[in-house]
Formats: C-alpha cells, structure tokens, sequence
C-alpha cells in the first residue's frame, strides 16, 4: 500500500480536464494567490508528512520525508521510496522490489510534477471556498475541489491554504473507495539555492537493484 503514496502524489493532476461550470469567486481569488505565489518561486523545499486512511478497511499508515521543486525538477524521498526528475529523465526507487525505473520525462503528454498541483483548479474542477482552520497553528482558508466528471478516482481534494502568505501546507485527497490521502507541508522554505546534483539520481546509493531502463532501445 505505501508504494502508491508518491504515484498518487504525483497522478492527482492527469485528472480528465473539462470546461468548468459557475465558480465561488472567492475560493477563485484565493486560488489565483496560491498560482502566483508559486509561479513567482524559484524554488521550495519542505519536509512531508503523508497519511493513509479508510475506516471500512482499518488503514490508517503515516509517512515522512522530504521534498524539494524547482520549476519541472523535482526530488522525493520517502521511505522505502524516491522519486527524481532531473528535467529530462525519471527515476522511480522501491525498496520493497529492490527496482530502479528509468524513463524519460514527457510533459507534453500530460506527465506532471508537484508544482501543477497549484494550477489543477484552472481546468476540469468545480471550487467551493468551505471556511477557515487553523492549521500548524495558522489560519487557513479551506477550499474544496471537485472534478467536473464524475468517473475521476477522487471525487474531492480539500486544499488548505496558509492565511498570511498563501502557501499550501496541506491538502487531502478523497476516493470513491473511502480512502482519504493526507500530503501535508512543514517547515516550507521558498526560493532556497538549489544545485542541479539535487535532482540527479544517484543510482550506486542502491547497489543490486534491478534497474529498467525504459530510455534504451
């Protein structure tokens, strides 16, 4: 189960896109703050906390690392797991298969990184802005999207967005199997330095794996 938490991360904004119905001019303005906020970034890092939970199946399972974006570049590590796209190519780690994937990375094809969930209510989404929470003891607006079709895998994602500075520091994600996914963001740090040898896999830090390379041939 804990090897979909970065697949799923990552598939949230591949979501079929259709023309949006009327809006909540609210949640729109906060929304188009949170896209401007991150546009403008040349970078962030942030360590992550992901939780899994479905009550009809007794699941409840929490994990924490780390994640670091720049623009397309990005680098994930969890536990037992790390994804890193240095821009041109992807590499996929899991501890449990003991397996390196290797292939190129398409965004022309709808292939996305963490940064598009930022702009995922643009297309495709109904938003409705719920309230106020406070959240790692800030004030957060709570705004709910909700896809247009109705045969997406979620039929909501709950984003909870920082007050102050309009930072995402959590959003859920919620699926027609009952299963809630939790992403929160702490200690969030913006247009930090970042070398490109950060997004670069190192592939001798996992000597033995099985490595497929998708890229030959």
């Amino acid at each position: 189960m804990l090897n979909k938490w970065i697949l799923v991360l990552l598939a949230v904004a591949t979501m079929p896109a259709y023309l949006m119905a009327q809006q909540d001019p609210q949640a729109r303005r906060i929304l188009d703050e949170v896209s401007a906020r991150y546009a403008q970034a040349s970078s962030f890092r942030a360590s992550l906390s992901q939780s899994l939970s479905n009550s009809t199946e007794g699941l409840n399972e929490v994990v924490s690392g780390s994640i670091v974006v720049q623009g397309n570049k990005y680098v994930i590590r969890m536990p037992g797991q790390e994804v890193a796209n240095d821009g041109e190519k992807v590499y996929v780690y899991l501890a449990e298969v003991d397996e390196i994937t290797i292939d190129y990375y398409y965004p022309e094809e709808g292939e996305t990184a963490p940064s598009t969930i930022f702009d995922l209510y643009k297309t495709g989404y109904k938003y409705q802005y719920v309230g106020t929470e406070s959240i790692q003891g800030a004030a957060c607006h709570v705004i709910d999207l909700v896809p247009e079709r109705a045969d997406t895998q979620f039929y909501r994602i709950r984003l909870f967005i920082r007050g102050n500075d309009y930072a995402l520091v959590r959003y859920e994600m919620y699926d027609r199997a009952n299963t809630r996914y939790t992403y929160e963001f702490t200690n969030l740090q913006f247009n930090i330095p970042v070398q490109d040898a950060e997004f670069v896999f190192d592939a001798t830090s996992h000597p033995g794996a099985d490595v497929v390379d998708l890229t030959e041939g």
